[in-house]
């Protein structure tokens, strides 16, 4: 999948804009894979693109993911977070 993206970026001039959604992307398998070789990409051929993660930042305390920051401070991807219900009450209300 992250492939055939890369694959759609490098074809279409008219893409600007990587943007990962989908609960925790950072923990899909192939995150890191897309947002290296798209940045790489776009410096490369000089092209200007935006990577944004939808990030609920509670994937930051997961295990494994204690460089996540940098990786994403290093590849220039912009985050927009959420922030997580903190009540019991709420989080069983909305996710049932």
């Amino acid at each position: 999948v992250a492939a055939r993206c890369l694959e759609l970026l490098q074809n279409t001039p008219t893409i600007d804009t990587l943007d990962l959604t989908g609960g925790a992307p950072e923990l899909n398998e192939q995150f890191r894979f897309l947002v290296k070789m798209a940045r790489q990409w776009a410096i490369e051929n000089e092209r200007k693109l935006t990577i944004i993660d939808r990030c609920n930042l509670t994937v930051l305390l997961e295990p494994n993911q204690e460089d996540l920051v940098n990786f994403l401070k290093e590849n220039q991807v912009k985050v927009v977070a959420s922030l997580p219900c903190y009540g019991e009450d709420n989080v069983d209300a909305q996710r049932g």
